[in-house]
Order: C-alpha cells, then sequence, then structure tokens
C-alpha cells in the first residue's frame, strides 16, 4: 500500500488541509469541515469500545473534541480529531506492509503442481497434495511443498526462506523445501507435508502474528490508556462538582472550567507516539530487506548487545562476487599470474575468466552470473561451439577448439584430471574462508 492510498491518510490529509485554511482571517468555519474529515473514522471506532463497555483514550478524545467544540474552539477539536485518524492511518499502514509481506511469500508457492498418479502425470491444485504424492519439480519452478527429492540431481535456490544466497546442491534422499527454486534439471520428490504445514506456511503464519504482536510499549500504552481516561473523566466531573457545590459557581461557568480540563488533559502524544515509533522502525526495517515479527520484536532489538552466527559466510550481501582467480598450488599474494579481486588481469587470469564466463554463458547459477559479471569492460568473450550441463556438478564446453571444465572438484577427477596434494589443500584453505570455489 502506497502511503497516499490508505484512506485513512487522505482523511488525516484533508482534515489537516482545512484546519490550516480555517486559521485565514474570515475562514474559520473550515475547522468544521476538518472536524467532519477527522471524526468519518474516529467516531466509529470511539463508539465500539463504548459498545464494548470500554472507555480508552479514543473516547477520551473525542470526549475532548466535543467539549472543544462547546467551550467554542472548532480549531482545538480539528487538531484532536486530525491526531487521532493520523494515529489510525499510521497503525493501518504498519499492518499493510505486514499483509503485503505475507503476499510476497505466499507468491511463492505454484498454484498448481505435476502429480504422479497412476502412473500418468495429472495437473492438480496445491491443496489437493497429500502426503506420499510423489511429485515433479521442473526447471526454475519452486516446491509446492517440503519433500525428499526421490529422482535427478540439481541445485535449488532457498534465499527466500532461509537467506542463503548460494544454492543447495541436492540428489535423491535429501530434501526439498517448499518455497525452494529449482535452478536446474527437473526434480522428482515425494510430499512430506501437506500445502498447510509445509515450511512456506509456517514462514506465513509466524509473518502474520506480527497482526497480533503488540509491542509491549503498545500494551503499556493501551493499558495507561484505560486507566488515564477514567482519571481524566473522575477528574472533569470532582472539578465540576466542586465548583458547582463548594464554590457555588453558575452552572455554565463550572461546566466551562471542567471542559477546559477535559480538553487540556486530551492524550494527543499517547494516541500518535507506539503507531509512528513502530511504523518508522518497521518501514526502515523493510526498506533494508529485514522482515520484522511486530513491535515486540522491534522491542528486544533494542536490548541486544550481541549477535552469534552459525556458520561463515552467513552475513552476504545476497549476490555472490567474483573475489580471486588463482592459478597457482600456494597462497596467490605476491604471484603476479594471479588475480584478487582488484587492478589489473594477468594474461593469463584474462584467459581464464574469458572461458568461464564463455562456459557459463546459458547458466542461470548465481555463481555463472558472478563470473559473467567480472568480465573487464571491452573484453570479448568466445562463443562456445558447445556446453553440456552436469547435474550438480559442473559444466563441460569446448570453446576455440579447447575443451573446458568448470565446477567442483569431481567433475574434473570423471575426466581423468588429478589436483596435486598443494592444490587440494590451497582448495580446502579458500572454502574454509566461507568462499565458493569453482575449479
Amino acid at each position: 500500500m502506497s502511503f497516499f492510498a490508505s484512506r485513512q491518510i487522505q482523511l488525516a490529509l484533508g482534515a489537516l488541509i482545512f484546519l490550516l485554511l480555517s486559521f485565514i482571517p474570515g475562514f474559520g468555519w473550515l475547522a468544521y469541515v476538518a472536524i467532519v474529515l477527522g471524526a468519518i473514522e474516529s467516531v466509529p471506532a470511539a463508539w465500539k469500545t463504548v459498545l464494548a463497555r470500554k472507555l480508552d483514550v479514543e473516547f477520551l478524545m473525542i470526549l475532548a473534541a466535543v467539549g472543544a467544540i462547546a467551550l467554542g474552539r472548532p480549531a482545538e477539536a480539528a487538531v484532536l480529531l486530525f491526531l487521532f485518524s493520523l494515529s489510525k492511518a499510521l497503525e493501518d499502514l504498519t499492518m499493510a506492509k505486514t499483509k503485503g509481506a505475507i503476499d510476497a511469500l505466499v507468491r511463492l508457492r505454484p498454484a498448481t503442481v505435476i502429480a504422479i498418479r497412476g502412473g500418468e502425470q495429472v495437473e492438480i491444485p496445491v491443496e489437493y497434495i497429500v502426503l506420499g504424492d510423489e511429485l515433479l519439480l521442473p526447471a526454475f519452478l519452486t516446491a509446492a511443498v517440503d519433500g525428499e527429492v526421490t529422482d535427478g540431481i540439481g541445485s535449488i535456490d532457498t534465499s527466500a526462506l532461509t537467506g542463503e544466497s548460494i544454492p543447495v546442491p541436492v540428489k535423491p534422499g535429501e530434501k526439498v523445501l517448499a518455497g525452494a527454486r529449482n535452478l536446474e534439471f527437473g526434480l522428482r520428490y515425494r510430499a512430506t507435508s501437506t500445502v498447510e504445514n509445509s515450511t512456506l506456511q509456517k514462514v506465513v503464519d509466524l509473518v502474520a502474528e506480527a497482526q497480533e504482536n503488540q509491542a509491549s510499549g503498545e500494551r503499556v500504552s493501551k493499558w495507561f490508556g484505560e486507566k488515564y481516561t477514567w482519571f481524566v473523566l473522575i477528574a472533569s466531573l470532582s472539578i465540576f462538582l466542586f465548583r458547582v457545590f463548594v464554590m457555588k459557581l453558575p452552572l455554565h461557568e463550572a461546566s466551562y472550567k471542567s471542559l477546559t480540563l477535559l480538553v487540556a488533559l486530551s492524550p494527543c502524544a499517547l494516541v500518535i507516539s507506539v503507531p509512528a515509533a513502530t511504523l518508522s522502525a518497521m518501514t526502515w526495517a523493510a526498506r533494508h530487506g529485514l522482515l520484522i515479527r511486530g513491535g515486540e520484536m522491534i522491542e528486544r532489538l533494542g536490548q541486544v548487545t550481541a549477535f552469534t552466527f552459525d556458520k561463515t559466510g552467513t552475513l552476504t550481501q545476497g549476490r555472490p562476487e567474483l573475489t580471486e582467480i588463482c592459478l597457482c598450488d600456494v597462497e596467490c599474494n605476491g604471484n603476479e599470474v594471479c588475480w584478487g579481486g582488484s587492478g589489473q588481469l594477468s594474461p593469463e587470469a584474462a584467459e581464464i575468466i574469458l572461458y568461464a564466463a564463455s562456459a557459463e554463458a546459458q547458466s542461470e547459477h548465481p555463481v555463472g552470473h558472478a563470473i559473467r559479471r567480472a568480465v573487464p569492460e571491452g573484453m570479448v568473450v568466445p562463443l562456445a561451439e558447445s556446453i553440456e550441463v552436469v547435474p550438480g556438478e559442473g559444466i563441460r564446453a569446448t570453446i576455440s577448439g579447447k575443451r573446458v571444465l568448470i565446477g567442483q572438484l569431481a567433475l574434473l577427477e570423471q575426466a581423468g584430471l588429478k589436483p596435486t596434494e598443494e592444490f587440494l589443500s590451497h582448495f580446502a584453505e579458500i572454502q574454509s574462508k566461507g568462499w565458493t570455489v569453482a575449479a
């Protein structure tokens, strides 16, 4: 939901505009228009609390606005109702952001799947999946439910669920999570969950909890608001009775003093503070790619003093980048044929990156994208005569008459290439840094 698409925001802005115009000499009557705009949503909300036999700040704000009108101060009443409607608009926007996050997660799930039933391929709605169903997962589609791979080798993208930017290789016997995207050849898997109890649905349910998850500040604000409302009402009534029966003031004068106190004690800051703070925090987090489960989580983050992460490489930008081209069996530092991520490429490193980019020309794998992006501007990538993708292992290609292999070590070993012990040691050392290595 955009900021101005909210009906509450439109009403609040309308109330503000007419309120400001009412200060122009001769246009004071526009304050009543601002009052009407501010009351359209706030009065029904306050009436609901009365029907529920609860008196809170919503009721008190409306009562204070009525008191301001009775005192002949329509501008003050318009201010109260504007702030009230603005606080409701901010709450709506906060919930809209949560709903948008839920919708984005639900869109990860396909509407239909191909199931193997009675030896035939049948397209069925995802709601009809039962435990044990054999399902097909074509390339570049997402899994509808959790399952176990029964046929096929490839890699899947689980970044939407786990935040892991590097694709996860899978083979028969390994798990596939609902919402994971298949990046390579078609897979066949057995359903180990239904849509309702899949991992993706659990994530959706957790996000939905944000709509019911009040921050402690919100709970304190609500609790205090109820107590405060009774305090103000009792104080105003006490002032009225004291001035009438003790000070013997006329009814209209005692009423004026009592209503003045009621308006002065209207809880504007209390009504608007928590929704505004929560919306601001959630908006900032969403802008930086963070999904927060509501106000309570935001408050807990304020008390955190340290973070612990489960493995090297957990914190990434979500997009792999080529950081090194190693052409030796030992540490690359000082070796002029290698490339450390910046500076001029040596002729040997330039040849390697051009061949690798050519082999990865049709790849959708994030590592392939990283290699292609790393080709310096002005260099021409040769066209491969043939490209063969080996599921779960890498790519075989013929480029300019030369055989090129890129992928895991197993691919090189299958071709009869035996890396030296020094190379394997250096390979393992690079992997220990949390880097993905393509041989």
